[in-house]
């Protein structure tokens, strides 16, 4: 993520969303990559899914009716930080836990990378939606793991 923040920052937002999107690129490894969004909502690097460059996402739901993008935006916004989401994975093509980790470049947009969380089965999140994690009580307390068994 540092390296990435670093770049956008160094290269400006055409030069690194170019690079984010490159499926074989650096910022890219199998189910780990870059995705970057516009604060108001607008997809500038998702390599897996380069149908969605150029849309505007900020009402995409997950699973369980979370305005992802939304709740990325929110979080960048303040300054950046941890959001778990269901998203398909793409090394496996389902729905997924992953928490992610955002982080504005500026105020006009943001980035962001996250892990899946692998062979658990996911149950509603025990956040409330459209809200904030708090990270610090996540690292001291990792009873609160919105799918249970996932820890």
């Amino acid at each position: 993520m540092q390296s990435a923040v670093a770049h956008a920052g160094g290269v400006g937002r055409e030069a690194a969303t170019r690079e984010f999107n490159d499926p074989a690129g650096r910022f890219v490894e199998e189910d780990l990559y870059i995705f970057a969004y516009s604060m108001n909502g607008t997809t500038l690097a998702l390599p897996h899914e380069p149908e969605l460059i150029g849309t505007n996402r900020l009402g995409f739901l997950d699973h369980y009716g979370v305005a992802v993008v939304a709740w990325e935006i929110e979080v960048a916004r303040a300054g950046g930080g941890f959001v778990y989401v269901v998203y398909p994975n793409p090394g496996t093509g389902s729905g997924a836990l992953k928490l992610c980790y955002v982080v504005p470049v500026d105020g006009e947009w943001f980035v962001g990378s996250g892990v899946y969380g692998t062979g658990r089965k996911c149950e509603k999140p025990a956040f409330p939606r459209n809200r904030p994690v708090d990270s610090g009580a996540m690292r001291q307390d990792s009873s609160r793991s919105p799918c249970r068994g996932w820890q």
